[in-house]
C-alpha cells in the first residue's frame, strides 16, 4: 500500500478507529528518532484532520545524545507512560511497535484502537486492533506518516518535517540500508522542508563522558571470528547505548555481523544486532538467539531483543551472556574441521594504556 488512494483509504479507517476520542500515542520503550518522528506527525495529523486531542507517551529513557537533542530542538511533547491513565484515553494508537512485542508499556489486557508499524513479525494480538497498517517492506514508520500527511494535503511544519526526515535518515542509514522506493520518495519530498540548522545540531551533539567510557568497555570486551563480532557492556547509562555501540562497531571494515549485549540495573539483558548479510533477516536471527527467554523483533538488517534474567547479579548476567555468545557463534562463525572457530579478542594488542592513564578519561570522576 503506497499510492495516494490507498493512503486516503487508510486515513478514513484510522479516523473511524479513533472515533473522535481522546487518544494516547504510545511508542516503544526507549524510543528512537523514527518513533519520535512518527508519533509527533501522528499527533499533528489527528489534530488537523480529525480534531482529536492526543498525547505522546513512552516508557524507558531518552538516552542517546542525538535523541535528546531531537526532542528538545524540535519541541516534541513527551509524557512518561507512568502517567498514562487509560480511563482518560479511550483510544490508544501504537506507533513503531505492536502488542505483545515486549518493548512497550501497553498492558496485556488492552487492545489498541490502531497500530502503525514496519517491524516483523506481525503479531496475533496486532490483528485484533480496529486499524492496522504494518508495512515490513518500509525502512521507516516515518515514511508511512509522511505519506498520510501528503495524501491528506496537510501542511507539514518545519519541525515535524525535520523529525520525519531524520527518522527516515537514521532508520535507513541515509537510504543506504533497507530503503524502499517509498522511503526514497518521502525523503526527497521532505528535504526542502527541513530546518537544516536544527538538523545539524541534532546530528552533531555534545556527548557525556559516560558514552566514551562505554565505547572503551565495549572495545575491551570485543571478540571476533571471521567477519563476526560480539561484545558486551555493564552499568549502562541508558538502554539504547547497546544500539549505539552496535551502529558504531558496524562501521568496522570486513565485519558483516555485530551483536552487542548489555546488562540493565533491573535484571535484564538487552541485545542489539546488525547484519550485512542480505539473505538473512535480523528479526528471525535475534528471535533464534533469544528463544523463549524474552522478546525480540526488528526489520531487515537491524534487530533488538530483551532477555529477563533470574536476578540482577553479575553471575546471572555472565551465565546468560555465555549462552547468547555461544548461540551467536554457532549461527554465524564458519566451521573448521567440524566445529565453529572460537572467538578471539578484537583489540588484544592495541590497548593504549599509557595514553588512557595519562588523560584519565575512563577513571571515575
Amino acid at each position: 500500500m503506497n499510492n495516494h488512494e490507498d493512503n486516503l483509504s487508510a486515513l478514513d479507517r484510522l479516523g473511524a478507529a479513533v472515533g473522535g476520542k481522546r487518544t494516547a500515542i504510545l511508542m516503544h520503550n526507549n524510543p528512537d528518532p523514527d518513533s519520535f518522528a512518527a508519533a509527533t506527525a501522528l499527533r499533528h495529523l489527528l489534530r488537523v484532520r480529525f480534531h482529536v486531542h492526543s498525547t505522546i507517551f513512552y516508557a524507558g529513557i531518552v538516552g542517546r545524545a542525538q535523541n535528546r537533542a531531537m526532542v528538545e530542538l524540535l519541541r516534541i511533547p513527551l509524557h512518561s507512560a507512568r502517567h498514562l491513565d487509560l480511563k482518560r484515553y479511550p483510544s490508544v494508537v501504537l506507533v513503531d511497535t505492536q502488542p505483545a512485542a515486549g518493548n512497550n508499556a501497553l498492558p496485556a489486557k488492552v487492545t489498541p484502537r490502531a497500530i502503525i508499524d514496519h517491524h516483523r513479525p506481525i503479531r496475533k494480538a496486532t490483528r485484533r486492533a480496529a486499524f492496522v497498517d504494518v508495512r515490513p517492506h518500509y525502512g521507516a514508520v516515518a515514511t508511512i506518516l509522511t505519506e498520510y500527511l501528503l495524501a491528506a494535503r496537510i501542511p507539514i511544519p518545519a519541525n515535524i518535517a525535520t523529525a520525519l526526515f531524520y527518522g527516515i535518515k537514521t532508520d535507513t542509514y541515509d537510504l543506504g540500508r533497507e530503503a524502499s522506493d517509498a522511503d526514497v520518495a518521502a525523503y526527497k519530498n521532505l528535504v526542502e522542508r527541513v530546518d537544516k540548522i536544527r538538523l545539524s545540531r541534532i546530528e552533531h551533539p555534545l556527548r557525556q563522558r559516560a558514552y566514551f567510557q562505554q565505547i572503551h568497555t565495549a572495545l575491551e570486551n570485543a571478540v571476533s571470528a571471521d567477519d563476526v563480532l560480539f561484545t558486551h557492556v555493564t552499568q549502562m547509562p541508558y538502554p539504547d547505548i547497546v544500539a549505539e555501540i552496535a551502529d558504531w562497531l558496524f562501521t568496522l571494515r570486513n565485519v558483516s555481523a555485530v551483536l552487542v549485549a548489555g546488562q540493565t540495573k533491573d535484571g535484564r539483558m538487552l541485545l542489539s544486532l546488525r547484519l550485512r548479510r542480505r539473505r538473512l533477516d535480523a528479526s528471525r536471527v535475534i528471535r533464534g538467539i533469544v528463544g523463549h527467554q524474552g522478546a525480540a523483533g526488528g526489520h531487515g538488517m537491524i534487530a533488538g531483543g530483551e532477555i529477563h534474567l533470574p536476578d540482577d547479579s553479575p553471575k546471572s548476567f555472565a551465565r546468560e551472556l555465555a549462552r547468547v555468545r555461544e548461540r551467536y557463534r554457532t549461527l554465524f562463525v564458519k566451521s573448521k574441521r567440524g566445529a565453529p572457530r572460537r572467538f578471539a579478542p578484537l583489540c588484544e594488542h592495541h590497548r593504549p594504556k599509557s595514553f588512557v592513564s595519562k588523560i584519565g578519561l575512563f577513571h571515575s570522576s
